[in-house]
């Protein structure tokens, strides 16, 4: 039996996406493809290796399939005019290489970690050279005027599980012992809020040739020293707010029609429509729920021994290279 025959057959007998809404059946669609894809090297659009993640997407894929299948017919029926356009799909560069690549063409990565922050030059510098960063709170992110890369709803995450997995029973209010039990018609869907509004700043644990176009940036800030640079970044804070209780760790994607409500953590848990960004985050709780809260600007001082600054190349600059 091939691979794809075998998810199918599996999806069958387990088909988690039969409640889903056809918009949602769509969104879902566009939301693996955004993941599923890479801007190679070369300025073309790749697939991750399937002994890597690739395997992972191309499988759940692999499972939206058959349920347009089921609903609509063999593909492209089901999917809309304009679908591929709606997706954020990759933008190749071929054949010119991506920009992202000409810009650490001469640049040495340490095989230890190392955090990225991308955004505006004029930002960047300031960083390197001062230490001056912003830190926003989680409900800055919930902005509509923010690009699709950036905003979410940082407080709070929701999860859809299939009926078949829960059932409701209803409970004698007397002696306290279950009557009835009830298995839903629909998917039952868990929300998971935040206490309290808090500070996180948004950095990426790997250096992604896209990243550049999805953030709307032309630099990077490459962390070479993490550790420290977390450290500096603490006691900055500290400075401004001591009460607060700092972490920092990478973000878990979860796939919200295939996750336990036991495995949410709202802080560190995201949609897994944002896998690509290999986000590592670092965050502030407050000592009491706080509902309003305006950024926080720090000064942790020169950077440059510990970080480097990635400028995306001039087109008269990219030009130059490619002669």
């Amino acid at each position: 039996m091939k691979r794809h025959e075998l998810w199918r057959l599996q999806y069958r007998q387990r088909r988690y996406l039969e409640h889903l809404s056809e918009q949602d059946l769509q969104q879902r669609a566009k939301d693996i493809l955004c993941n599923i894809t890479v801007l190679t090297d070369t300025g073309k659009i790749g697939l991750h290796p399937v002994e890597d993640e690739g395997g992972y997407w191309i499988e759940i894929f692999t499972h939206l399939l058959e349920e347009f299948q089921i609903r609509f017919g063999p593909f492209p029926a089901g999917f809309t005019n304009g679908f591929i356009k709606e997706a954020q799909i990759i933008t190749p560069t071929w054949p010119d290489a991506p920009k992202s690549v000409i810009a650490i063409k001469d640049k040495t990565f340490s095989s230890s970690p190392y955090l990225v922050k991308y955004g505006k030059e004029c930002h960047v510098r300031k960083t390197l050279e001062k230490g001056v960063i912003r830190i926003a709170p989680a409900s800055f992110y919930a902005d509509p005027s923010l690009n699709a890369a950036i905003k979410d709803n940082e407080l709070e995450i929701s999860i859809h599980t299939h009926p078949s997995d829960v059932y409701i029973e209803h409970i004698d209010k007397k002696s306290g012992v279950p009557t009835a039990r009830i298995t839903p018609f629909g998917n039952v869907t868990y929300t998971l809020k935040a206490p309290t509004n808090y500070y996180v700043y948004c950095l990426s644990s790997k250096y992604i040739y896209r990243a550049f176009d999805d953030f709307e940036a032309d630099c990077a800030l490459l962390i070479k020293e993490p550790r420290e640079f977390l450290k500096r970044l603490f006691r900055a804070f500290s400075k401004k707010l001591n009460s607060w209780r700092n972490f920092a760790t990478a973000v878990t994607y979860i796939d919200p029609m295939n996750t336990h409500p036991s495995d949410l953590d709202v802080f560190f848990c995201k949609h897994f429509r944002y896998a690509y960004q290999k986000e590592y985050r670092a965050i502030w709780l407050p000592p009491s729920p706080e509902k309003h809260l305006e950024p926080v600007m720090l000064e942790l001082g020169n950077l440059q021994q510990i970080c480097e600054l990635v400028r995306i190349p001039s087109l008269d600059e990219s030009v130059k290279e490619t002669e």
